[in-house]
């Protein structure tokens, strides 16, 4: 019997240490983090050239 090895990420964005907007992101994380980072970017309305913001990607715990 085969388990599977996918993973769950969050992707966050902050600004000034305060949480702007958080999702997540199913599969391998690095191949979709871009795409994912544009979509809470457009859909909270960041202004990515206002101040400047702070992505990362953190490994969930299963």
């Amino acid at each position: 019997m085969t388990t599977s090895s996918r993973k769950t990420f969050a992707v966050i964005i902050e600004r000034n240490g305060q949480e702007l907007a958080r999702d997540i992101l199913h599969g391998d994380g690095g191949a979709d983090a871009r795409s994912k980072l544009m979509q809470l970017v457009r859909q909270h309305e960041i202004d990515p050239f206002d101040e400047p913001i702070h992505c990362r990607i953190e490994e969930l715990s299963e």
